[in-house]
Parts: C-alpha cells; sequence; structure tokens
C-alpha cells in the first residue's frame, strides 16, 4: 500500500474514533474559514465584475475616441489638403493680380499718350475709319490681282507678239539689207556689193541668162557687175558698144533721187525712195516667181 492510500486510511480511522462534539468543534471553524474565504473571492469576483465592465465601458469609449479622431483626422487633412490648394491658388492669383496692375500702369500710360477717354475715343474712330479703309483697299486690292492676272495675260501675249514681231524685223532687215546692196566685200580701193535683185543679162552671142550678182566698184566710182552663170562661170560684165552711156532720162531719175535723198533727206532713204520705177517689167515678173 502507498503513502497516499495509508494517509486516507489515518484519516477515516480518525474520524470513527474522533467524537461527534470532536469532529463538530473541528468543523465549525474549518467551515467558517472556508465560508470567509469564498466571500472574499465573491467579493472580489464582483470587484473584478465590475472592474471587467468599467474597462469595457472604456475600451468603447476609447473604440468610439478612436473613430471620432480618424474622423477628425479625415477632416483635418483634407482641410489641410484644400489649404493647400487655397494657398496655390492664392500665389497664382497673387501673381496675375500684379500682372494685372502692370498692364493696367501700360494701359493707363498709353492712354494718358492718346489724350485720356476723350483721346482714345478718338482713337478709336480713326481705328474704325482705318479699318474701313482697309475694307476698301482690300476689295480695290483683289481687284487689281485680278486685273493683273489679266493684263499679265496679255502682257505674254503682247510679249510673245513683240518676240514674233522682232524676229519677222530682224528677218526683213536681213532681207532688206541683201536687196538694197550691203557691202560685202572690202580691201583698199576695191569694192564689192550686193546687187539687191536677181538681174537679167546678155550674152555676146545674144543670148540671155537670170541670176544674182555683185556690183565691182572701184574707189574712183566706176562700177561693173559681176555675174555667174553655167556657160561662162564668174565674169566681169563688159562695157556696152560704144562705151557707158546713161539715156537722159536715166540722169534725170538719178539726179532727183540723189538729189533728194541726199539734200532734203540728210542721206536717209525712205520707204517711199524704195518703191522701184520698171519699165521693163522685172518687179511683176518677181513678183510672179514669188507667188
Amino acid at each position: 500500500m502507498n503513502t497516499t492510500n495509508r494517509t486516507v486510511g489515518t484519516i477515516e480511522e480518525a474520524l470513527m474514533l474522533a467524537q461527534p462534539h470532536e469532529l463538530l468543534a473541528a468543523f465549525v471553524p474549518s467551515f467558517n474559514d472556508l465560508t470567509g474565504q469564498l466571500d472574499e473571492l465573491s467579493q472580489e469576483r464582483d470587484e473584478l465584475s465590475i472592474q471587467t465592465a468599467a474597462q469595457q465601458a472604456q475600451i468603447l469609449d476609447l473604440q468610439a475616441s478612436i473613430a471620432d479622431l480618424e474622423k477628425e483626422n479625415d477632416l483635418c487633412r483634407s482641410a489641410a489638403l484644400e489649404a493647400e490648394r487655397i494657398a496655390h491658388n492664392i500665389i497664382a492669383l497673387k501673381g496675375e493680380k500684379t500682372r494685372l496692375q502692370e498692364q493696367l500702369a501700360q494701359l493707363q500710360q498709353v492712354l494718358a499718350s492718346y489724350g485720356g477717354v476723350a483721346g482714345l475715343k478718338k482713337l478709336k474712330e480713326q481705328v474704325k475709319r482705318l479699318q474701313d479703309g482697309h475694307a476698301d483697299k482690300e476689295a480695290r486690292l483683289r481687284q487689281l490681282q485680278q486685273d493683273n492676272s489679266k493684263y499679265r495675260h496679255d502682257l505674254t501675249a503682247t510679249q510673245r507678239q513683240t518676240i514674233e514681231a522682232h524676229a519677222k524685223i530682224d528677218k526683213l532687215q536681213r532681207q532688206l539689207a541683201h536687196d538694197t546692196g550691203s557691202g560685202l566685200y572690202h580691201n583698199g580701193e576695191h569694192h564689192l556689193i550686193i546687187w539687191p535683185q536677181k538681174t537679167k543679162l546678155q550674152r555676146e552671142d545674144g543670148s540671155t541668162f537670170e541670176g544674182r550678182s555683185l556690183l565691182y566698184m572701184h574707189q574712183s566710182g566706176r562700177a561693173a557687175l559681176f555675174y555667174y552663170n553655167e556657160q561662162d562661170g564668174t565674169v566681169l560684165a563688159q562695157s556696152p558698144k560704144g562705151g557707158l552711156k546713161p539715156s537722159a532720162a536715166t540722169q534725170e531719175f538719178a539726179h532727183n533721187w540723189l538729189f533728194k535723198v541726199n539734200s532734203l533727206q540728210g542721206g536717209i532713204v525712205h520707204e517711199s525712195d524704195m518703191v522701184p520705177v520698171d519699165f521693163n517689167g522685172y518687179a511683176t515678173e518677181q513678183e510672179r516667181a514669188a507667188a
């Protein structure tokens, strides 16, 4: 048997051997002691319950305070952000105010330079007149541009006609140089001049031929034609039998023409001076050949 069993047995034996009044005397103090301990524990439990309830109420109050503080914190954060935005706006508005004040000062100076409000009114009227005049000028400019375009087109056509006319003039001048006896060769006393027309010549055997010739002229003034044909080659024309004797009518025509051109016209040959007097019909034959 172990120690525990022996102790239980001893207590049971002691209780069996003890008298009732002894047992009661021993039980009452113990009971009272236990009752006191129970009362103390009950009181402590009640106090703890009260403390727990108070702590729970405090916790609830703290939780409510925390919620209120969080709301207040959110409000403060929003207020801080709004305050920052307002501060930025204030700074921007101050800058804008400064700029507008500077512009106002400049405008006041300009207004003063134009004589105040009355001067500004006159300036507005002048601006309106200028704008009206500008509109008229714009319309006039558009009309001028249209006219200019037309004139450019006309000018282009005129320039083209002018170029063609100059080309024709150059051609006619070259032709005129050929047909009026331009100097072709000059060497000392000897000169060759283009004879302006085809000439019909007669050979010694009486036969005739036609062709272009060169007038050979000596410095003394005497002249003769160089002509060419397949039969004789290039030949200097001989004086006719009996010598070179112009007719009286030929001499008279030469005198009248030379006097008119040299004495009356200062050596200038006019178009009327070039009208031929053709008793032989050469001009008619040349016109017929050209046609």
